[in-house]
């Protein structure tokens, strides 16, 4: 689970000091998929007892922020590959 956190933030860190919007867009979206690992990951632990399901809800709460952030900045930089399709 320390890993799937660091790897959040390294990914938006390492993306944002790269040179193009593309490669910043790539590394959210990696830092997106390791935020949903990390969510996971509690759920799992939630199931097998490591933790109380009360104790996973506020993390679980702030992953969904988080999450919801990395979307919004990935819309904003124009990267539409990255955006998850939907079916019109």
């Amino acid at each position: 689970m320390q890993r799937a956190a660091i790897s959040v933030t390294s990914n938006i860190a390492e993306g944002h000091g790269r040179f193009g919007k593309g490669d910043f867009a790539r590394h959210l979206s990696i830092a997106r998929g390791s935020l949903m690992e990390l969510q996971n990951l509690l759920e799992i632990g939630a199931d097998v007892g490591y933790f109380e399901v009360e104790a996973i809800q506020a993390p679980l709460s702030i992953a969904d922020e988080v999450g919801r952030m990395i979307f919004v900045l990935v819309k904003k930089l124009g990267s539409r590959q990255m955006l998850p399709r939907t079916r019109t």
